[in-house]
């Protein structure tokens, strides 16, 4: 960090800095011959004005102190009154995550002349205390907060599987490998082929809207490759998933599809819902993993599928597809298609029930009791199929997800005794070594 300026800019007045006003704005230097500029107004508190500078400036935390104090001996120029309110302390008595108090180096030593007490918040030990003052007793020791129990069941939180590819490279080579055995209209020219290329390159979490023409390429095209070779399809859809960019494109084309569709004189025709499925990229994930029906999806396709739905969870613009299409994931993986003891597929499938019970319960949906039945089906046999190698968060994501599903509805609470769900859970998740430590 470099000087800070003597002087604020606009300290006659209020000044405005992107777009806002302020009472000082003060420029602070933070390399030679490069400055930045902090806006302040008079009840704003220099601590946080300092901590969100050095946040927004990427600066090193180190230099929070020195920023805080000259801010404190600038605003005292500026304001006199201000030193005289805060009791001319060297404690900054207003960070709002210390109940009130920050430590500065050098101010303990203030305390017992002031009158004050104030707590060092790591160790809890008084400050200022003279040599043999028992510091630690507890009649000194604020009283700690009681923290609020953790609640599992009902589930508050969604899980997702990351963010962009893990070796983009890997993944094109697989791409063009599976592209020259690709027959029909599916098929990607050489000029697509490079376009997919750029794709796989920055698709992820934090990358810029692709083209309406790239994404065609996936949804159009590769979605609708042969499950043999759908898996690097699946994956690149779970990287754009986890953008908020794509995922809320996605999820409002679909909609707005289905809306059209709907709206037409007489109700939905055929063709109009062919037209929406064709916008609905969920549903082209779910349909290119199926495990209904005779031909089941490979195991890593049902396992890529599923993170793909998941990591659109994220999305609030992508809820009201996801409820749409509850019945569909039940129908497509009601039986789990011998894919249940791999260990990937128990976590994919564990997420996307818990994620699901979380939107459902969230959004306060009524689903029919059937389509819970099929859900609860499928959790049964990856129930069956944990061991003792089987991963731990897997199986908490099932149990938190068939509680929050099953909650207190009456008709669902029956089906899952019938299933022989709560003995399931106490015998092959409770009962597991691994489990019970």
């Amino acid at each position: 960090l470099g000087g800070v300026l003597a002087a604020p800019v606009g300290s006659d007045g209020p000044t405005e800095l992107n777009g806002k006003k302020y009472d000082y704005v003060f420029d602070i230097e933070v390399a030679e011959g490069k400055s930045h500029k902090l806006g302040m107004n008079k009840k704003d508190n220099p601590y946080m004005a300092a901590s969100m500078f050095i946040d927004d400036n990427d600066l090193n935390p180190d230099y929070l102190e020195l920023i805080v104090s000259w801010l404190d001996t600038e605003l005292d120029k500026l304001d006199p009154s201000r030193k005289k309110d805060e009791g001319n302390m060297d404690l900054l008595d207003k960070d709002p995550f210390n109940d009130g108090k920050v430590y500065r180096a050098g101010s303990a030593g203030n305390l017992k002349s002031q009158g004050n007490t104030f707590y060092d918040p790591l160790s809890g030990k008084r400050l200022g205390a003279n040599p043999g003052d028992d510091s630690d007793s507890d009649d000194d020791k604020p009283v700690a907060k009681k923290q609020p129990p953790v609640v599992h069941i009902p589930h508050s939180k969604s899980y997702f599987f990351g963010g962009g590819l893990a070796k983009p490279s890997a993944c094109f080579a697989k791409i063009k490998e599976f592209n020259a055995a690709v027959e029909g209209d599916s098929k990607l020219s050489d000029d697509e082929l490079s376009r997919v290329e750029a794709l796989v390159a920055v698709a992820g979490p934090t990358s810029e809207l692709p083209s309406d023409e790239d994404l065609a390429l996936l949804t159009d095209k590769m979605l609708h490759w042969p499950s043999d070779k759908i898996l690097p399809a699946l994956d690149i859809t779970r990287a754009l998933f986890s953008n908020p960019l794509v995922a809320a494109k996605w999820g409002t084309a679909a909609m707005g599809a289905y809306g059209v569709a709907y709206s037409q004189e007489g109700g939905a025709t055929p063709e109009g819902l062919m037209a929406a499925h064709k916008k609905d990229v969920v549903l082209q994930v779910l349909m290119a993993a199926s495990c209904a029906g005779e031909t089941k999806a490979p195991k890593m396709a049902v396992m890529m599928a599923q993170r793909a739905v998941c990591n659109a969870f994220q999305h609030q613009a992508a809820a009201p597809v996801l409820v749409l299409h509850i019945g569909t994931v039940a129908a497509v993986y009601g039986d789990t298609g011998g894919a249940e003891a791999d260990k990937m597929v128990q976590m994919s499938f564990s997420t996307l029930l818990c994620n699901y019970a979380v939107l459902l319960r969230g959004m306060k949906q009524n689903v029919d009791i059937a389509v819970v039945t099929n859900i609860l089906t499928a959790a049964v046999k990856i129930l069956k199929a944990f061991t003792e190698t089987s991963d731990t968060q897997a199986m908490y994501r099932l149990v938190c997800g068939l509680g929050t599903l099953l909650g207190k509805d009456g008709a669902r609470l029956m089906a899952a005794t019938d299933l022989r769900i709560p003995s399931l859970i106490r015998d092959r998740v409770m009962g597991l070594d691994c489990v019970r430590g």
